[in-house]
């Protein structure tokens, strides 16, 4: 039996700090990188309004398997099914961003 750690305030808001400076990097823009963009992008949204709920954050309404993937990974995360690593496992993949 697994116990779920929800994290901290303070670990969100560093989680969203670590993705906004990701996003900030050009890289991001690649045509390569799109689907993970709009993954991360609706990431960021969950994270700050602290959404646990996959059908009203939206993210089966994104046009890419990999940008839903990633936003359930966010909502994941923040009922303490997911770590740290496998929400960031998208970016830190890409060479280019690191």
């Amino acid at each position: 039996m697994s116990i779920n750690l929800m994290p901290s305030d303070s670990m969100v808001e560093e989680m969203i700090a670590i993705i906004n400076k990701y996003m900030g990097n050009k890289a991001m823009n690649r045509f390569v990188n799109v689907d993970a963009k709009e993954g991360y992008i609706k990431a960021l949204e969950i994270l700050k309004a602290r959404d646990t709920d996959f059908v009203k954050s939206g993210a089966g309404k994104l046009k890419s398997i990999q940008g839903q993937s990633i936003a359930y990974h966010a909502i994941n995360y923040l009922k303490g099914e997911c770590s740290e690593k496998v929400l960031l496992s998208s970016l830190i993949e890409d060479v280019c961003l690191k």
